[in-house]
């Protein structure tokens, strides 16, 4: 190690021999200006992890290639490199004037070099995203079904509860793509307005009347919202009023999900591609 830089932890060398002693403070600001950096790049990656999971738990998130995460992300990304870059110069430059020791001026080469680093970093993958402009996502509707129960009896009074997982990748929005609860009803001979209500996740989505010889299948459309997607939901039938009993039976949620997968890349963009690599 060249003499007068650092002697016991305490002492920094300057230019023309001379010592200048770095106190409690000054290792405070170093450090604490080092946890800060670091705790900026941790605080931005908690909170993109933060979205996403939200995103996933109410079936919204999908997925992207990294050339649409890169577009996204461009402004933050330089943005950032810039101002490391700049903040490194200005210490750098201050500290120079200020003559002091040589090893305080990592503090000015640390920031600036890492903000290099970054703006080199996004020119190459931007120039690599472009050159492989094939294979985005896309997504994929297909049908789906759970069956909940097969078989159960009701009569005055009388409720059944059934518990049952919905996939993270329902389809949650359009019209066209809203969930649905099919099941058939098998009054008794001596069933006299049977009325009975259902409901899924605590929230009464309709009721029917049922007579003798009244069996019947049906069909409901539910809300998208009315099902918590990637969560356990419930689903309750119970009969309010009337006489005799009813058998309900292959009771099925049918519902859609997103699929995504990556389309095909043209041969010709992989080898050109490959080529210019």
């Amino acid at each position: 190690m060249p003499p007068n830089l650092f002697e016991g932890g305490v002492f920094l060398g300057c230019e023309g021999g001379e010592k200048m002693e770095m106190g409690l403070t000054e290792h405070v600001v170093v450090i604490v200006g080092i946890i800060v950096v670091f705790a900026w790049f941790a605080l931005l990656c908690y909170l993109s992890y933060k979205q996403n999971k939200l995103l996933i738990e109410n079936g919204l998130y999908e997925p992207k290639t990294p050339k649409d995460v890169l577009e996204e992300a461009a402004p933050a990304i330089i943005m950032a490199g810039f101002i490391l870059v700049g903040i490194g110069v200005a210490v750098f430059i201050g500290l120079s004037w200020a003559s002091m020791p040589h090893l305080w001026m990592l503090c000015g080469l640390i920031p600036l070099f890492i903000g290099i680093a970054i703006e080199v970093s996004y020119v190459v993958l931007a120039v690599r995203a472009s050159k492989r402009n094939g294979g985005d996502i896309v997504m994929t509707t297909l049908a789906d079904y759970i069956v909940i129960t097969d078989k159960f009896e009701l009569w005055l009074r009388k409720k059944e509860k059934f518990k049952f997982d919905v996939p993270r990748d329902i389809a949650r929005s359009g019209e066209s793509k809203r969930p649905i609860i099919a099941f058939f009803v098998d009054p008794s001979s001596n069933a006299r307005n049977l009325v009975c209500e259902f409901e899924i996740n605590d929230q009464v989505i309709d009721n029917y009347a049922y007579f003798k010889g009244d069996g019947r299948g049906h069909w409901v459309v539910l809300k998208h919202e009315n099902l918590n997607a990637g969560a356990e939901n419930t689903l309750q039938f119970r009969v309010e009023s009337g006489a005799g009993t009813v058998v309900f039976s292959d009771v099925i949620l049918w519902f859609q999900r997103n699929v995504y997968t990556r389309s095909p890349v043209p041969i010709e963009s992989v080898s050109s591609a490959e080529g210019a690599d």
